[in-house]
């Protein structure tokens, strides 16, 4: 009876500190679409970029959507579905943060990510043999959430002769003084003389890294199979 009554406020902890049910969704942003967001406490929420699975933001505040807007093509309104991070922003990734100009009008932007001030050939998650860069493509490949517990994005690199490098990511918010962010990483598949490397803003300024890769710049570098875990507080 102990260990079930023990269980129970351990659970019950942990589902305290989802702020919303569902506390994942796909969304869209103003600055681009397929974005994830993840509502991991009231004090924080991170939010993914899909088309390059890379973390993209930290705040906490919550976020405001759902006003009804004009149709500038008709006169029939419909429901904006925006959805807009509201509050205090922790974190926010480089490089990924506009894909067209806002005046941009179709049949103008013909591709996602063009755009005159977005870096087409950007990567958050990249791969070398020795100092050759390999031009690995990345493969979304779903998330899954196991109730109000426990949250993992799953993605590929796929190698130019069809070898494939699984990585997960799982995030979890970490109690103290300061809003506390873990990433725990893992990586297998990874060639012999191949390394993975994660372009992440603030380098060790901003993240520790255990496990293991490691820091150098703003680069996480992780050369053999396991896990790293990216921490940081705000």
């Amino acid at each position: 009876m102990k260990f079930i009554l023990v269980f129970l406020i351990l659970v019950g902890s942990v589902f305290s500190q989802r702020p919303i049910e569902p506390w994942v969704a796909q969304v869209s942003i103003k600055e681009r679409a397929r974005q994830l967001a993840v509502a991991l406490h009231n004090d924080l929420w991170v939010m993914y970029d899909l088309p390059w699975c890379a973390f993209y933001l930290a705040w906490k505040g919550g976020a405001t959507g759902g006003a009804l807007i004009e149709d500038e093509s008709s006169q029939d309104p419909h429901t904006n579905t925006q959805f807009n991070p509201s509050g205090t922003q922790y974190f926010k990734q480089d490089f990924i943060d506009q894909f067209y100009a806002s005046t941009a009008k179709e049949p103008a932007i013909t591709n996602y990510y063009n755009g005159s001030i977005y870096p087409t050939n950007y990567r958050a998650w990249k791969v070398e043999q020795g100092e050759t860069k390999i031009d690995a493509q990345l493969k979304y490949k779903g998330y899954f959430v196991n109730e109000q517990v426990s949250f993992k994005l799953n993605f590929s690199l796929i190698l130019p002769g069809g070898q494939e490098i699984s990585i997960t990511e799982e995030p979890e918010y970490v109690s103290g003084g300061q809003a506390g962010l873990t990433r725990k990483i893992t990586i297998s598949g990874i060639p012999s003389g191949y390394k993975v490397l994660l372009h992440i803003k603030g380098g060790s300024s901003t993240w520790s890294a255990t496990g293991k890769g490691a820091l150098s710049g703003d680069d996480m570098i992780q050369s053999e199979d396991g896990v790293t875990t990216l921490s940081a507080s705000w």
